[in-house]
């Protein structure tokens, strides 16, 4: 026996017709499209960033420390050596969240509960140390900037 008792509940309760079988082949369709749009945005996105993180890597690698730039300001600023290792760190930070973690995301197949809360917490490990060391930044940068300020040269 035919039954179109859910089609017609489904409508009373939505206020909409069923959807026709040659929308949702239409619909399946776009969609198949918007995700290869995005997979593209996707590796496009993740090239421009790894590139832009390995160029870092290797700029920052070969610098000479604060330390050694500003020696002359060591007695005034004596923090300044802090900042090759925050800004290591931030390195690090951001190539495992960038390298790992949400390729990581895009590599689950299935509704993965565990794998998603694990990548979450390190997503929020990373980014709590990323703050930690954006603030240990701040009195050294704050200590340059004043330095080379304009109004100091003037004084």
């Amino acid at each position: 026996m035919f039954d179109l008792s859910s089609d017609i509940l489904g409508f009373a309760e939505s206020g909409k017709p069923p959807a026709s079988p040659r929308s949702e082949l239409e619909d399946d369709d776009q969609q198949g499209w918007v995700q290869i749009i995005d997979a593209e945005r996707w590796e496009q996105a993740f090239t421009a960033i790894a590139q832009t993180l390995f160029s870092w890597q290797e700029q920052h690698s070969m610098l000479p420390s604060f330390g050694a730039q500003f020696v002359h300001l060591l007695p005034t600023a004596p923090t300044l050596p802090e900042l090759d290792a925050a800004f290591a760190t931030i390195l690090d930070s951001a190539g495992a969240i960038y390298g790992d973690i949400l390729p990581g995301f895009r590599a689950i197949l299935s509704a993965d509960e565990a794998m998603i809360a694990a990548l979450l917490y390190d997503l929020m490990q990373q980014s709590d140390q990323l703050l930690v060391k954006f603030d240990t930044t701040l009195e050294p940068m704050n200590t340059l900037i004043k330095h080379y300020a304009i109004g100091s040269e003037l004084s």
